[in-house]
């Protein structure tokens, strides 16, 4: 979307976003290392 025009506003939400898409991907991955750990200590077969 618009590659070519770079504008402040532009560069600052794409900074935004990436930040957030870096911070739920941490917590989606400690939130499914905290789940497998739970179910292994949990469940012993």
């Amino acid at each position: 979307m618009g590659s070519g025009i770079k504008i402040p506003v532009n560069a600052k939400v794409s900074n935004m976003l990436i930040k957030g898409a870096g911070l739920s991907l941490m917590l989606i991955a400690g939130i499914v290392t905290y789940v497998l750990y739970r179910r292994r200590s949990t469940v012993n077969i």
